[in-house]
């Protein structure tokens, strides 16, 4: 059955390490399944199945989320898009790594890159060209999310076919929610003066998701919200 498969099998992925190596991590996708049998119900379906999903999996799944720009993702090439997510994930992945002090760095092969980016060139100088040509291209396409690339030699390589991929600070800060949430609290300054201070970060959680409040809010206040973003 394929809930008892599920708890059965693991999900992986890799993960390419700044010295070349490439790790492997898994995860349990279900933690547990219940099956409830009742045959006293009337029903045609006379068991319950209750599956408890993994807390790795859960925190994966509800918990993290990457920021993107869409008017990027538009400008690009439908070819190119679904490394666009790739690249949203690296910022998220590059800030956190800044916050700890550790290499602001995300590293991919030139093969891993081959498999991203659909390049499928044997001879491995060539793959390395077509890819340079296709990251510098993209790069031309983003207006908020540009990024930089290098390549250096991996553990153990002759070549440098390992490819560093930074961003400068400018796309760093434009993809960080803070400023957001401070023009969300100079709304509720302004609009709602009566409030008071300790009692404003209340208004500020209750009106993150209303739509309508952001479309009233856009055209107001230009110069107040000049000082947020500079």
């Amino acid at each position: 059955m394929a809930i008892y498969k599920l708890g059965l099998e693991n999900l992986y992925y890799p993960v390419a390490g700044e010295d070349g190596r490439t790790s492997y991590n898994f995860v349990q996708i279900l933690k547990r399944f219940d099956i409830v049998t009742d045959f006293e119900t009337k029903k045609s379906t006379k068991r319950l199945y209750s599956a408890m999903i993994s807390p790795e999996i859960k925190d994966f799944m509800f918990s993290l989320y990457n920021l993107l720009e869409l008017q990027d993702y538009r400008n690009l090439p439908s070819r190119y898009r679904y490394f666009y997510l790739e690249l949203s994930k690296m910022i998220y992945l590059i800030k956190y790594k800044v916050k700890n002090n550790e290499t602001p760095f995300y590293v991919l092969t030139v093969d891993q890159l081959a498999k991203r980016l659909g390049v499928e060139i044997a001879e491995p100088k060539y793959r390395k060209k077509k890819i340079v040509s296709i990251l510098t291209k993209m790069n031309g396409y983003l207006k908020y999310t540009n990024f930089n690339f290098s390549f250096i030699k991996g553990e153990h390589d002759r070549w440098a076919y390992t490819v560093l991929f930074s961003f400068p600070q400018d796309t760093l800060c434009y993809f960080d929610e803070g400023h957001y949430k401070s023009l969300l609290r100079l709304y509720v300054e302004l609009v709602y003066p009566e409030i008071e201070l300790e009692s404003r970060g209340k208004k500020v959680k209750e009106l993150e998701n209303d739509n309508c409040m952001a479309n009233s809010f856009s055209g107001k206040y230009r110069e107040e919200k000049a000082v947020i973003y500079k």
